[in-house]
């Protein structure tokens, strides 16, 4: 066989793998930009029907259709998520790969490995806990801004008040339940509140409570099951909000009166320097307000 012959061969047997391997019709389009008309006949040949239309297919507009799904598959979901690439990827990848199965396009079309990036509260730095960034992706994904709004607020609030893991989650690894072969951890782990959205408060907490180091595998353990959690969590909002019965719980009473003065606004001489409603009281000592 000559070279011409086995180049025009392993060119058919790429540019096939690219478009039966896609995740958006750019493969394909880039494809019939660059290639002989005889080839690209020949490479859709062996392209089966079924992904030649999921590539005709065009990408809805947003927010994506969402359907309510089982937080419990969701939080097994995710706790394997959190094991192949950490825990902001197994909270959105968990949600989404839902999604896919009760749905199938458009969220079919997402590469979740995107969300990657947010490991560690984004790449190690410890600060917005990925888990939450992940589900507070799928949430924006699936609905309409003034209501993302109001379910990531509310998971952020709740998720500075919530003791991690859960006694769910603890009790799916006691019994192996989860999704994964082999644990970090099987134990029954300690739970601590965090008062804060930051991946290093979380951490920190957990370990001065447990006893047990930031590298340790149980921290590791508990980071997935958490994930589980958060993503499980995620759901339970979105499916009251399509049973139209969400109802946000409202922040901390401490935060609450702190904001009436440090808040957003022009006027710094009254404490208008700042923004945010996480608990000041994890970082701030209280004062007496000035009448």
């Amino acid at each position: 066989m000559d070279e011409k012959t086995l180049s025009r061969r392993r060119f058919l047997i790429e540019t096939s793998s690219l478009a039966t391997g896609f995740v958006t019709g750019a493969g394909l389009v880039g494809l019939t930009a660059c290639a002989p008309k005889e080839i690209i006949k020949e490479v859709v040949k062996e392209v089966p029907k079924e992904v030649i239309k999921e590539v005709a297919k065009e990408v809805p507009k947003w927010p994506w259709p969402y359907v309510k799904l089982d937080p419990e598959v969701v939080r097994k979901k995710a706790h394997f998520g959190y094991y192949k690439d950490a825990c902001c990827y197994g909270a959105f990848w968990a949600i989404v790969d839902a999604l896919r199965e009760k749905i199938g396009f458009p969220y079919t079309q997402i590469p979740t490995e995107l969300m990657a990036y947010g490991e560690g509260g984004l790449v190690g730095m410890a600060s917005l806990c990925g888990a939450l960034n992940g589900a507070a992706a799928a949430i924006t994904l699936v609905t309409d801004k003034d209501t993302w709004k109001k379910l990531n607020k509310e998971l952020a609030n709740w998720y500075t008040q919530f003791p991690f893991p859960s006694d769910t989650s603890n009790q799916y690894a006691k019994d192996h339940t989860f999704l994964v072969d082999k644990y970090k951890s099987d134990k029954v782990l300690v739970s601590s509140v965090s008062h804060s959205t930051l991946c290093h408060v979380s951490v920190t907490n957990w370990c001065k409570k447990s006893g047990l180091g930031s590298g340790s595998d149980e921290r590791s353990e508990r980071c997935g099951r958490l994930t589980g959690d958060v993503a499980a969590q995620a759901v339970l909002l979105l499916n009251q909000f399509a049973d139209k019965n969400f109802k946000a719980v409202t922040a901390s009473p401490a935060t609450a009166t702190c904001v009436a003065c440090h808040t957003t606004g022009k006027d710094v001489k009254i404490g208008q320097y700042t923004r945010g409603e996480e608990d000041c009281l994890q970082c701030h000592t209280p004062h007496e307000i000035k009448k």
